[in-house]
């Protein structure tokens, strides 16, 4: 079966985030994190948070994104383990790529916090 869709693990795009308390969502920038093989059986994508907000405490499973400008990002930007899965409508647009160095150390935090 062919991909669903275009978007990429690495790929920083814009897409409607829901809150963790299902309260709402806001459009912000979010990281897809899932594969090729996900993207084959389903029409979402698994994200994972951006935010500008320098965090007030860095977790393990923070991190602070080095080439924020090459991914598209206008600040420098934190990655938070906050995941959701949304249907790839969601997403408003593509702004850009991570670097492999980013995406190496988002997907240690990841294993860190999802015990894996």
């Amino acid at each position: 079966m062919a991909v669903r869709h275009i978007y990429r693990r690495g790929d920083v795009v814009l897409v409607s985030f829901p809150f963790s308390n299902a309260s709402g969502q806001k459009v912000r920038p979010a990281i897809v994190i899932s594969t090729d093989d996900y993207h084959e059986d389903w029409n979402e994508v698994i994200v994972v948070a951006v935010t500008s907000r320098q965090p007030k405490t860095l977790r393990k499973t923070d991190y602070k994104l080095q080439d924020w400008q090459s991914a598209g990002l206008k600040q420098p930007s934190w990655v938070r383990s906050h995941l959701a899965t949304v249907n790839f409508r969601l997403i408003v647009e593509k702004i850009g790529t991570l670097t492999s160095r980013d995406l190496r150390a988002i997907e240690n935090c990841l294993q860190i916090a999802l015990g894996l």
